[in-house]
């Protein structure tokens, strides 16, 4: 014990207590380091990831070019940098006269620094903020870039763009030659890319679908579509070939029938259109609807011609017949003209006032004369005389509109209808419409057998009436209307049945395929499928497209940088630096 009586004198140190350090009041009590310097900031990061496609491209050139080239581009380059106002600027971002000795001793050199800062501060883990400065610095190609339009096309770019992406990554060791670093960084891009590429691509799809333009004239249309029918190309194809799996199966080609029952029901609601009408819930596509079209459609006949009035003939319309007669015709074609205009049109007028009901017959009988001449193929003249028969309809026609004005436009609807209807009984009467559902194949064949335009021009361009329906259905829909049971009869016919049950008594029952395919029914159970494919088909704003499609494009470029940084393929020199600095 001291003579003081300290108890703690005893641990006191004999020698003289050392200067004062001016750093010490930074260290614990504990005797452990004081505070780590400061790493590199947000800032200074993001700026380092920017810069190094810069130093990467230019590293590569040097490598790249001859000498000659060199020499010059480092003339140009000091010239530049020269320069009073650009000057500065050139020379803050490293654009330097350089060798590519020099280069790669200055890339080397900028990364040790940059690491060494990060070793120190203890900074582990991935550098966000360079990964940051990368992505970004990638954003323009991954705009510009093609997407590849499909997963297997996203799988090429991205292992295209991949491998051209890692080699802007500077050198920043010289563990070998140049040229095999570049090589293994093209590879370990590549390879990244070809998943990258796809993953992105798929979000993107996810974010902002690319929807067919048949397939958004479908939903327009008021078609309901599966998702895969949405989504088109591979997608579909996945969903035709669910329908043979067990328990899915039969969801999916239940909702594959609704999107044909929804098809006929469609072409329904144009035909009543024209009245101003739709098809009621409880009318059922089939046979059910056609008998419900045709009855509305007499009825808006009945209605129309109830409204009109017996009439005479004007002074307008003998002077459209002078004008129909002189159309140019052969001898014998006239001859047939005018003797149809006396017996069907001058001798029923000189019987006095044509009633409504007569009207329509005649209306009926020039309409069905004029489509059967302007259909024959090889003879101009009775072309010629199909033209003429439906110029004498369209002057009765006026005619009737000039002295039946409330009548006119209810006979001009209900014409309309007509013209639909017929279409839609063609299909529903077709071979194979099973209870008068018809396919889109059986519309589009109707379409095209009452297209009275010569040699039936209008539905080879597209123009014949409700083909831009029957064009859309048949592009996205399946071809037949899929037999409810086929995913049942394929168990059975497989031997899935007995394996099922063989595998009940001896305790091994294939599970897992079930469940699965129990698991994928729900998607294509009624609801939830419609409102699949309703986010699918949903109209996304100008934002939304531009951010999906970015992504869908990126995933080869932008996820390089992000996918190289996390796996370390980036900073070969920070875990050296690391222990450097223990």
């Amino acid at each position: 014990m001291s003579e003081t009586g300290d108890p703690w004198g005893r641990f006191e140190a004999v020698s003289e207590p050392k200067p004062a350090d001016p750093w010490s009041r930074f260290e614990s009590v504990g005797g452990q380091q004081g505070p780590r310097p400061a790493g590199p900031s947000t800032g200074e990061s993001v700026a380092m990831g920017l810069a190094d496609p810069v130093h990467g491209g230019a590293q590569m050139l040097t490598h790249a070019l001859p000498t000659g080239i060199v020499g010059a581009v480092n003339s140009a380059t000091a010239y530049v940098n020269d320069l009073p106002v650009i000057g500065p600027v050139t020379r803050a971002l490293g654009m330097v006269p350089s060798t590519p000795e020099q280069i790669d001793t200055n890339i080397a050199t900028r990364e040790r620094d940059y690491q060494s800062r990060r070793a120190a501060a203890g900074e582990t883990g991935t550098d966000w903020g360079r990964v940051g400065g990368r992505v970004i610095a990638t954003a323009p190609a991954a705009l510009a870039l093609p997407t590849g339009g499909s997963i297997g096309g996203a799988f090429g770019f991205g292992a295209a763009t991949g491998a051209g992406m890692a080699t802007l990554d500077p050198v920043t060791t010289q563990r070998g030659p140049f040229w095999e670093e570049k090589a293994s960084q093209a590879l370990e891009g590549g390879g990244i890319g070809a998943v990258a590429g796809p993953l992105g691509y798929l979000a993107g799809r996810a974010i902002n679908p690319l929807i067919a333009p048949n397939v958004r004239a479908l939903h327009n249309a008021g078609v309901e579509v599966t998702p895969g029918q949405a989504l088109g190309g591979v997608a579909q194809r996945l969903e035709n070939g669910l329908m043979s799996m067990p328990v899915v199966g039969d969801q999916v080609i239940a909702r594959t029938q609704d999107s044909f029952r929804s098809l006929n029901r469609t072409a329904a609601n144009r035909t009543l259109a024209n009245v101003g009408e739709e098809l009621p819930a409880n009318v059922q596509p089939g046979r059910e609807m056609v008998g419900y079209l045709r009855e509305r459609g007499q009825a808006a006949y009945d209605e129309a011609l109830n409204r009109a009035s017996a009439f005479l003939p004007d002074e307008q319309f003998a002077a459209n017949l002078g004008e129909v007669g002189q159309m140019q015709m052969p001898p014998s074609a006239r001859q047939e003209f005018m003797q149809t205009l006396r017996d069907r049109v001058v001798s029923r007028f000189q019987q006095g006032p044509l009633d409504p009901q007569a009207f329509k017959t005649i209306d009926a009988e020039l309409g069905s004369m004029a489509a059967e001449r302007m259909s024959t193929v090889g003879n101009a003249g009775e072309r010629e005389l199909g033209r003429a028969y439906g110029e004498l309809q369209k002057s009765l026609r006026d005619l009737f509109a000039r002295q039946n004005p409330e009548a006119a436009p209810l006979l001009r609807a209900a014409d309309a209808f007509h013209g639909d209807f017929l279409r839609v009984q063609g299909a529903a009467a077709a071979t194979g419409a099973a209870e008068g559902v018809f396919t889109p194949a059986q519309l589009s064949a109707s379409v095209r057998g009452l297209d009275r335009s010569a040699r039936r021009g209008a539905f080879a361009r597209g123009e014949a009436r409700m083909q831009d329906l029957s064009d859309a259905a048949k592009d996205v829909l399946p071809s037949r209307v899929p037999d409810s049971g086929t995913a049942f009869r394929a168990i059975v016919n497989t031997g899935g049945i007995p394996s099922i049950v063989g595998g009940a008594a001896t305790g091994f029952i294939p599970t897992n395929p079930l469940l699965l395919g129990a698991a994928a029914s729900l998607a294509y159970t009624p609801a939830i499928n419609r409102l699949i494919s309703r986010y699918i088909l949903a109209q996304r704003p100008g934002a939304v497209q531009a951010a999906g499609n970015a992504l869908a494009g990126s995933g080869g470029v932008a996820g390089v940088p992000v996918a190289r940084s996390l796996l370390g393929l980036g900073d070969p020199r920070l875990d050296e630096l690391r222990q450097e600095n223990r």
